[in-house]
């Protein structure tokens, strides 16, 4: 499962600037510790709008906050950063409004323009968008220009107003672009069969199983499937449309593989109320340095520590021992900078330097913004019911899981609920029930 990781400040900043004759503004979307003049490289996701959001990039740039990408990080629920395979994403989101319906051209500047003023990952660049902006995500992977398909790693277009065909499919298919498309099936601005004949396409040129192409039709009515696409609670296999993009990376980058491959990263307390750190890899290169960062609450980390690599090519063993921790838990998240200077982060982990019974059951980070992480830590299986109870005693939300082993950790959304106080009720299928109250910011 990707767990994504939620922030607290998210800033969406209208930039007017133009960069091409049917561009003149856009909305800059800046992953959080963005640095312009540092090293590290963000995946870029850009969105592209509908037809009711044409626009001057001036005074009519705000339309753009009401759809897709910007209507949520506008009202602070996008995801700060994603854990997807045990690295630690954040995205930097690009939001052109266009004066008429963009062409292949118009996109690919977009592109160029965000290339050479951001610090964009090459292998990492994505493109979605909505009706219109759809039609124009189909329309830029399969216009024949190989140099535009093959500077993407993944797109998502969403009731996108492309008529399909075998020729465009099959563009899209023999350059092995993953796929994630989405429609209502009652959609009566943009016929469902658009998306539908162009998925049949490209898994006839491949195959129907082939996992980085993806379908979903929504038994609904009406044109909008974007809300629900976007939602960043909306999840398929455990993962939302973000998490899945960045499970793909563009094949034959310059910048050549992730120069260390990971095969073991926990963190345990020891015999003597120290917390241990230790990771493993199996393959190094270019490999400088590792750092550890610590939190409290899982969301501001400082470095505590810095572990010069071995880089040899056939791994090595590392560890780091927090000789003080927090008396509380401990948030740690490792990370790994190669010799020019890129930076990869990999997953948060923690350790609870509590008591035994505390460590049983525990609810963070609290306050909360957009998530809660809730843990059990008991022999108990089978099923769990969650509820969250508001001040009046009203269950605003209840949701149900089942508990295999003994440590059971899930990731419950909050971002719905107003602020205030809440108490988080787990019932397990015993009758025991385990309850914590939190904050909702």
């Amino acid at each position: 499962m990707a767990l994504p990781i939620l922030g607290n400040a998210q800033v969406q900043t209208a930039k007017y600037i133009t960069i091409n004759s049917n561009t003149h503004g856009y909305y800059e979307y800046l992953p959080e510790g963005y640095d312009a003049s540092g090293s590290e490289k963000y995946p870029l996701l850009v969105f592209l709008h509908g037809q009711g959001d044409l626009g001057n990039g001036r005074s009519d740039l705000s339309s753009l906050l009401k759809n897709g990408p910007p209507r949520y990080i506008n009202e602070g629920k996008f995801p700060a950063s994603f854990i997807v395979n045990g690295h630690e994403f954040r995205f930097l989101v690009i939001s052109p409004q266009f004066e008429n319906e963009p062409s292949s051209a118009d996109v690919n500047e977009v592109l160029d323009y965000a290339e050479e003023n951001y610090k964009v990952d090459p292998e990492r660049i994505y493109i979605t968008g909505t009706s219109m902006g759809g039609g124009a995500t189909w329309e830029y992977c399969a216009s024949g220009n190989l140099s535009y398909i093959q500077r993407l790693a993944g797109i998502v277009p969403v009731c996108g107003k492309s008529a399909p065909d075998r020729t465009k499919a099959n563009r899209i298919a023999d350059n092995g672009l993953p796929v994630w498309a989405f429609h209502n099936n009652g959609d009566n601005v943009v016929p469902a069969a658009y998306t539908i004949n162009y998925i049949q396409y490209i898994r006839e040129r491949t195959s129907a199983s082939n996992p980085v192409i993806r379908m979903t039709i929504f038994d609904a009515d009406g044109h909008d499937a974007w809300t629900k696409a976007y939602d960043p609670d909306y999840e398929e296999e455990n993962m939302n449309m973000y998490e899945w993009l960045l499970q793909y990376a563009r094949e034959g980058s310059a910048e050549g593989p992730l120069p260390v491959v990971l095969s073991d990263y926990r963190a345990s307390l020891t015999s003597d109320q120290k917390n241990l750190i230790a990771w493993s890899t199996t393959f190094e290169q270019n490999n400088s340095y590792f750092t550890i960062e610590r939190s409290q609450d899982g969301i501001s980390f400082q470095e505590i520590a810095r572990i010069p690599a071995s880089n040899a090519s056939g791994g090595s063993a590392y560890s780091y021992t927090d000789e003080d921790p927090l008396s509380d838990i401990s948030y740690y998240r490792l990370s790994q900078t190669d010799l020019n200077g890129k930076t990869t982060r990999f997953e948060i982990i923690s350790v609870n330097n509590r008591s035994a019974a505390e460590k049983l059951f525990t609810v963070y980070p609290n306050p909360a913004s957009d998530y809660l992480q809730v843990t059990l830590d008991n022999e108990a299986t089978g099923g769990l019911r969650i509820s969250i109870v508001d001040q009046n005693g009203r269950n605003v939300k209840t949701a149900h899981y089942f508990k295999q082993g003994a440590a059971w950790k899930q990731r419950i959304s909050v971002a719905g609920l107003g602020a205030g106080y809440y108490m988080l009720e787990v019932r397990e299928a015993n009758g025991n029930c385990f309850i914590k109250g939190f904050i909702k910011k």
